[in-house]
């Protein structure tokens, strides 16, 4: 039946970006387990952010700062989950711009792509006020203990379209549909 396949589906979607996520360097690996732990060792009131989440602000963090460190790199996604109702980011690993379904195209921000599924959206299956409150909180400890940590977050990202494996990443204006190539 219908619920069958669905779960088929799904279960494809997760094999794929459980592969890509295989095959991305160590750092990144490592950034992803990072932000686990970190998620974790929090008391939340509700849903935790599922893993799709915490990958993939690893993953667009790291693909934008290819230079930083282990520590930028889990200090900038922090950063960015504090202001996740900024962000709007589409990973290309596993699929194009293109793909992902019209009607998640036109969504005011937050708007954080499943990274494998071009038909699901991450913020919309948890209430991510939680994440970045925790994020917000985390993010002060952290300056008071490193204040020495430079962390790259740009006000406005540029768009990358083309290349697989390349990240698409921007703030657009609310209601501005992703331009797709």
């Amino acid at each position: 039946g219908g619920a069958a396949k669905m779960a088929e589906c799904q279960l494809g979607f997760q094999v794929v970006w459980a592969t890509a996520l295989a095959e991305m360097p160590a750092r990144v690996r490592l950034v992803v387990r990072l932000l686990r732990f970190w998620r974790a060792e929090q008391d939340w009131e509700g849903d935790s952010p599922p893993d799709e989440l915490l990958e993939v602000l690893a993953v667009d963090y790291c693909d934008r700062n290819p230079s930083a460190d282990v520590w930028q790199s889990v200090a900038g996604c922090l950063l960015a989950a504090e202001r996740l109702e900024s962000c709007h980011i589409v990973l290309t690993h596993c699929y194009r711009v293109s793909d992902v379904w019209v009607p998640l195209r036109r969504l005011p921000r937050p708007v954080v792509m499943h990274p494998s599924n071009p038909y699901r959206e991450l913020t919309r299956t948890f209430c991510w006020a939680g994440l970045v409150a925790k994020a917000a909180q985390t993010n002060q400890m952290w300056w008071r203990a490193r204040p020495g940590i430079k962390v790259h977050w740009p006000p406005e990202r540029q768009v990358e379209v083309g290349r697989a494996g390349t990240m698409v990443s921007r703030l657009p204006s609310v209601g501005e549909e992703i331009a797709c190539a």
